[in-house]
């Protein structure tokens, strides 16, 4: 042990002079060392090393094995610390709920070992959390507990944040007041210690304090005094900041060319930094500038150095592929090409524009589903430890059985011991009177101080035994704790669903209006999460049988949030105010749904919203009206269909006794989006034998296949298989698509609701 200790403490110091955090020296740290707590320490560093390096799956892998070794060692502040490092992770990945539960057993673990500047930081960070979910008054409370427990442990750096935490709070909800008091504090604080950086931040957010009020003056004032600290700091990011705040106010004044100075002067400062990302935005900034200026007689000037600075941002931001700026970017653009009257360009910008919301958007999603998948592996270590539990509680009998039988052999040995005297006792009695006296009696004591010292040995190992039983007893009881504390959780969790699960099951139409009015039809529907994103509705009204097929943003519960919203707005408009003109029926449920959500298109606003098809079947004269936000339908008949832009054919039949055509939607969705326009109606005359069929995208995104990794099931085989089973009775159609669906995922997750509606005229 003491040879290994020597190892990895000269290993230790040389990776100090190397580099003391690098992940190789790192692994080559813990590749040596065998000591428990080392290895907590050095696995924590690893996954730290790989968060900053934004690989979490790797991260969370190696904080398991960190907390493991925790729990083994019993070390509280390391399980605290590992505790506190999965909540940063899942709140990088915005799973706030499952991020602020980790923080309040790290919370209560600080508290045990009366680290209180880390209890406050996580009081912190548990604020932050719900301010994001905008449960202010969670957050207001929690950032006093920080700013409280920091007073207590005498941290004056972190009272203050929490001091300026609790003013960007009182900030964001208009209470100027308070947000003044509390930023006038924190600068006493920071003033006192002389902390430069933390003066100009507080006075910055004067600053902006004074701004929201509309006193542009005192807010430059505030920003000019932040500006020289940050001179006296020598911190050139600050002062940047301070010279393009400036701008703003003067921008905002219509003061174009004094604001132009400031972010030139800004753009100075970012450029000597190498600051890419903000040099782009600053270059966005200028020609956001020259757009706002409407002099006629030199707007072609004006538009024209917009133009250079957009390109200049524009490039920044695809070299270094940031997203954000390279809309922001594509938007300067497509407003200088409309004002230029150059309308082919402008609409290619407008293309670009939105494919980046496109790309944007996707990544969001595959963060959240990078999340889920870590929730599950993180699930899967719990019940690793939990067999390891059960393993630990048959060592325990093991050695149980093992004290009983080393207290028997005591018992044994004492009783010939007790014997061996006795009888040693008789012999020298016989013997006393023979030469051999002295000599025996030696013999005698020899083999008794032996006798002793077994005696001890068996004394020192059932002491031994007796230690481990109590170790693991003791960790036996913290895995029961935690697996309770688990199991609690879960089992509210799963209530809720369920409860969520039956409010939507209500909400969802009866099958008596569609069997009434329609030939026969099927419904496949398979929700991901219990609960749905995916839904379906029907009613018949003034002669009208209208039928909607609708996939809402998200899955799950966020999804069925969505789905009875929808489900209850379609209600009033067809049910309540008689309508029954898809087009229409459309046009006002975005309407009703932007009105609901509070959607105003600002930037970083979410796009919550749904795709949706919608068919009114008039049932005297089998007229049909279709239309769609996003989402298509297929109709399958035996006549041939005239093609239009919105009427293609895909496929027939061998025998061309079948034909698929796909109507085709407007490509907008229910929700705020760049183009508002009326959804098209496409109306056409049905024959007694013609399917429609309407459906969420969940199935033709199904991974699944021979390939390992997985194969989508795209929706050339989804048209496919509609039209090789369209000849069969609807109840053995939906038989067949079930059945492949389950046989394409196998082993493969679901990956999203999944709804497939038939409908036989």
């Amino acid at each position: 042990m003491r040879l290994s200790r020597y190892i990895f403490f000269v290993l230790f110091i040389f990776s100090q002079w190397l580099e003391a955090n690098s992940l190789d020296s790192l692994k080559t740290l813990l590749s040596v060392t065998k000591d428990t707590s080392e290895r907590v320490m050095l696995q924590y560093k690893i996954a730290k090393q790989y968060f900053d390096q934004n690989k979490t799956d790797e991260a969370v892998e190696q904080l398991i094995q960190s907390y493991s070794f925790a729990l083994k060692k019993r070390d509280t502040l390391w399980m605290a610390k590992t505790q506190e490092l999965f909540a940063e992770i899942y709140s990088h990945n915005e799973d706030y709920e499952l991020a602020k539960n980790f923080y309040e057993v790290a919370l209560s673990l600080f508290l045990a070992t009366d680290s209180l500047s880390l209890a406050a930081h996580v009081y912190g960070e548990i604020g932050t959390i719900n301010y994001y979910l905008g449960a202010y008054d969670k957050t207001l409370e929690y950032y006093i507990l920080s700013q409280k427990t920091y007073e207590k442990a005498k941290d004056t750096v972190g009272m203050t944040k929490s001091l300026h935490n609790i003013g960007v709070v009182h900030l964001s909800q208009k209470n100027y007041k308070e947000a003044e008091e509390y930023f006038s504090n924190a600068l006493n604080y920071n003033s006192q210690k002389h902390n430069l950086p933390g003066m100009a931040n507080n006075i910055n957010n004067l600053g902006i304090l004074a701004k929201r009020q509309g006193n542009y003056e005192k807010a430059i004032e505030y920003f000019n005094i932040a500006f020289e600290i940050n001179q006296q700091s020598k911190d050139t990011s600050g002062m940047a900041m301070n010279l393009n705040n400036i701008g703003n106010i003067r921008m905002k004044q219509s003061h174009f060319d004094e604001a132009l100075k400031y972010y030139q002067q800004s753009l100075q400062l970012k450029e000597k930094i190498n600051n890419q990302r903000a040099i782009a935005q600053s270059y966005g900034n200028i020609a956001n500038l020259f757009l706002e200026q409407y002099d006629a007689t030199h707007k072609r000037l004006y538009l024209n150095e917009a133009d250079q600075y957009a390109k200049h941002s524009l490039n920044i931001a695809q070299n270094l592929n940031l997203l954000e700026e390279e809309k922001f970017a594509y938007g300067y653009l497509l407003d200088i090409a409309f004002q230029k009257g150059n309308l082919a360009q402008a609409f290619d910008y407008q293309h670009k524009y939105i494919d980046l919301l496109e790309e944007l958007y996707d990544k969001d999603r595959m963060a959240l589903t990078q999340s889920m998948e870590a929730k599950y592996r993180f699930t899967k270590k719990v019940q690793e430890i939990e067999t390891q539990k059960q393993a630990l509680e048959k060592a325990e009998i093991e050695i149980e059985k093992q004290h009983i039988i080393a207290s028997k052999e005591k018992n044994l040995r004492n009783f010939f011991l007790i014997v061996f005297i006795l009888v040693s006792g008789v012999a020298l009695y016989v013997y006393q009177n023979f030469r051999q006296k002295k000599k025996a009696h030696q013999v005698l004591q020899k083999l008794q101080d032996e006798l002793m010292l077994k005696n001890a040995e068996l004394n020192e190992q059932n002491e031994e035994i007796l230690t481990q039983r109590d170790e693991i007893e003791n960790q036996k009881n913290l895995l029961e704790d935690q697996k309770d504390n688990l199991v609690e959780l879960h089992t509210h969790l799963t209530k809720s669903i369920d409860y969520a699960e039956r409010i939507q099951s209500s909400l969802l139409p009866q099958a008596d209006v569609i069997k009434e009015h329609l030939s026969d039809y099927f419904l496949f529907y398979r929700p991901r999460d219990v609960v749905s994103g995916d839904f379906y509705w029907w009613n018949h009204i003034e002669g009208h049988t209208v039928v909607a097929a609708a996939d809402s943003t998200g899955h799950g519960v966020p999804g069925a949030f969505m789905s009875t919203l929808g489900i209850s707005k379609l209600r009033e408009i067809v049910v309540r105010e008689y309508i029954t003109h898809p087009g229409v029926i459309l046009r006002k449920l975005r309407k009703e749904i932007i009105q609901s959500l509070k959607q105003k298109g600002e930037s970083g606003e979410q796009k919550d919203g749904m795709d949706m098809a919608v068919v009114s079947i008039h049932q005297s004269t089998k007229t049909v009206q279709f239309s769609g936000a996003n989402n298509p339908i297929y109709w399958v008949t035996p006549r041939v269909l005239p093609e239009t832009e919105k009427l293609v054919l895909f496929e027939e039949t061998t025998d061309n006794s079948l034909y698929l055509y796909e109507l085709r939607p407007d490509k907008m969705p229910i929700a705020i989006y760049e183009r508002m326009d009326r959804f098209n109606t496409i109306e056409l005359k049905a024959e007694p034998g013609d399917q429609i069929y309407m459906f969420s995208d969940g199935y033709a995104d199904q991974f699944g296949g021979e390939h390992p990794k997985g194969k989508k099931f795209k929706y050339k085989s989804f048209k496919r298989l509609i039209l090789e089973n369209a000849h069969l009775p609807m109840r053995e159609q939906k038989q067949a698509i079930q059945n492949t669906f389950d046989h394409w995922k196998g082993h493969h997750e679901q990956v999203d609701d999944v709804l497939v509606l038939g409908i036989r005229i």
